[in-house]
């Protein structure tokens, strides 16, 4: 299931994608801005290329099987610009807003070293707590929080909060604005009314799976009273 959605929506090492001017942009001016978008979608393919976008994709394609893939795309270095992570859903709980859409995705990371704060939050404020559990070789569990600011009108705009659950202090603080702007890409197969989670193919063949099985147990019973 996830090889075949890779290969039909995102295949490796191929342009899925074309930036192109929209409706909005005069005609006379749309060829010499294509040609501008045309060189911007070759940078933009070039960086996920050399990322681990294709490995991470897929494993949230796996999840999707289930109803909910959950992928978190992160600012990198000069060598990774971008950094890609598929987040399993047991480290998540995604909440809804008043449009019915993912709005609040609450994510635990558990066993962070201090020492590795400063490397994941470079710029995050610590409290004196924090620094002075550095350099012990101590572990925590941090509590990450992306929310949208609803008080900002005809634009979207979240919140970005790090907790951290030992010294019960902010790490991180950072506000995000901008479409897309929410660093975790949170996708459903379907769902119904109401339902905050997807469901996906899994879920309705899973009378059969359980038929399948109990059939070839039936068949070992009988083969091993024969």
């Amino acid at each position: 299931f996830a090889s075949r959605l890779q290969s039909g929506l995102v295949p490796n090492f191929a342009r899925w994608a074309d930036l192109m001017s929209g409706s909005e942009v005069p005609p006379d001016q749309r060829e010499s801005i294509d040609n501008e978008l045309d060189e911007v979608t070759d940078y933009v393919f070039e960086v996920l290329q050399n990322s681990n976008f294709s490995q991470e994709v897929h494993e949230s394609f796996m999840d999707l099987a289930v109803g909910t893939g959950v992928l978190c795309v992160e600012e990198g270095d000069a060598i990774n610009p971008v950094v890609f992570s598929a987040i399993p859903l047991p480290h998540v709980v995604l909440d809804t807003g008043p449009d019915d859409r993912i709005d609040h995705v609450f994510r635990e990371r558990k066993k962070v070293k201090f020492d590795h704060l400063e490397l994941m939050y470079p710029k995050g404020t610590f409290s004196p707590k924090v620094t002075s559990m550095m350099g012990r070789n101590q572990e925590t569990t941090v509590l990450e929080v992306v929310c949208r600011d609803y008080s900002r009108k005809n634009e979207e705009a979240y919140l970005h909060y790090a907790v951290c659950m030992t010294t019960e202090t902010v790490l991180h603080k950072k506000e995000m604005r901008g479409l897309g702007s929410n660093p975790f890409i949170c996708f459903r197969w379907s769902k119904c009314a109401g339902e905050i989670y997807g469901r996906g193919p899994l879920i309705n063949a899973l009378a059969a799976i359980k038929t399948t099985n109990l059939t070839i147990e039936l068949i070992l019973e009988n083969a091993q009273m024969s």
